[in-house]
């Protein structure tokens, strides 16, 4: 019993530190972002940005809000759409006070961010793989051939899986990366709330990423 105790104390504290943060990410975030060169020549015909969550109400808005992990995908989707002149398509159909995640997200693009564009939605699925299917389905009816596929850095390579299993061309997009190449500092090797949390968003990343292996297979 004490063995077990003092392994899940030794567990806590290694999820806790930021060390460990650097290296899940390191691991996750294997896509190298875009150089200006690849935006100015892509071949591109659609840049398709993934949701990353919703909030049911925010009173300083007065409703549901985009999540924390959303609004640098659409912020990396609109510098994109604005030097590509691409049109957009918000893909997230999760649902909170009567609006989804890609209805919120198109109304950022054109409001907030002021994408000139035309803005796609594809407000039907819960997943990454229902998103890449239900993708498919509106590049098909509007005949676009190549995507930039925007999210975050780490979930960039489930879900560039995902899409490809699919066959929709993709040119991946990463962005909000958390890993760097920076000096690792004293700090790094003492606990702290916000390693926590992003130890679990990393290991909910790679478990995900196993699920999704694993239901390939079968």
């Amino acid at each position: 019993m004490k063995g077990l105790l003092l392994l899940q104390l030794l567990l806590c504290y290694l999820l806790s530190l930021p060390i460990s943060s650097h290296l899940l990410f390191k691991h996750l975030e294997t896509t190298p972002a875009l150089s200006a060169e690849q935006i100015n020549n892509t071949s591109a015909d659609l840049i398709v940005v993934l949701a990353g969550g919703i909030k049911p109400y925010k009173k300083e808005y007065h409703g549901a809000d985009i999540s924390g992990f959303t609004i640098p995908r659409l912020r990396y989707a609109a510098y994109l759409q604005k030097r590509t002149g691409l049109p957009v398509l918000a893909a997230g159909g999760i649902e909170k006070a009567e609006t989804t995640e890609a209805e919120l997200m198109r109304r950022v693009l054109r409001e907030e961010y002021e994408v000139k564009s035309r803005v796609f939605i594809e407000k039907d699925s819960q997943t990454t793989f229902e998103n890449a299917h239900n993708v498919k389905k509106l590049l098909k009816a509007h005949g676009f051939k190549h995507i930039l596929l925007v999210s975050s850095a780490f979930h960039i390579p489930r879900a560039l899986a995902v899409f490809e299993d699919a066959e929709i061309k993709v040119t991946p997009a990463p962005t909000a990366f958390f890993h760097n190449s920076m000096d690792y500092e004293p700090g790094d090797f003492l606990p702290n709330s916000l390693a926590l949390r992003l130890n679990y968003l990393a290991l909910h990343e790679l478990i995900g990423a196993l699920w999704y292996q694993i239901k390939a297979k079968q």
